[in-house]
């Protein structure tokens, strides 16, 4: 499933772009944190995949490209959120996934810290015992899913790798 972007949700990401915020924080925190934060917060994290992906596409930071910086607000809702926001949080991974394509992404699909922090959330055991069953349960789904899905494809083979 692919996500068209209709002019003014190009020009809304856009916006936000330029809006960076965090300029005393060591790790950027521009539009791609803010939005990934503001949708992992929303109970239904599917509603504006398109303005995430663009403004993760758009990110043109050296010190940390927007897949970089998304595997990191991702990996730190895992890590520090809610158990509602771990399960947005996995819902929101799972449509990058789906609908992020290749090339720059691949960034993201093959992020080490990430892909630890997803070991651990799917083998509770062996890592973080306070994860909820809700959140590990969804996580193995996820990785089951990818396993399937994405055997095949190289720039995801690390997601599929995890199974």
């Amino acid at each position: 499933m692919s996500v068209r972007l209709t002019d003014s949700k190009k020009n809304r990401a856009y916006r936000i772009l330029i809006d960076k915020m965090g300029f005393l924080d060591t790790h950027a925190h521009t539009a791609v944190s803010a939005t990934i934060n503001k949708l992992i917060e929303q109970t239904d994290p599917s509603g504006d995949a398109g303005i995430i992906l663009e403004t993760i596409r758009l990110q043109k930071d050296p010190g940390e490209t927007g897949p970089t910086e998304a595997a990191r607000a991702i990996r730190k809702k895992l890590k520090y959120g809610s158990v509602s926001a771990q399960v947005n949080a996995l819902n929101l991974l799972n449509l990058l996934v789906a609908n992020g394509g290749e090339g720059k992404m691949a960034l993201f699909y093959n992020d080490r810290k990430l892909l630890d922090r997803l070991v651990k959330t799917v083998s509770p055991y062996t890592g973080d015992t306070s994860i909820d069953r809700r959140v590990v349960r969804k996580a193995r789904e996820l990785v089951l899913a990818w396993k399937q899905e994405y055997g095949d494809d190289e720039s995801r083979e690390s997601l599929a790798e995890l199974y």
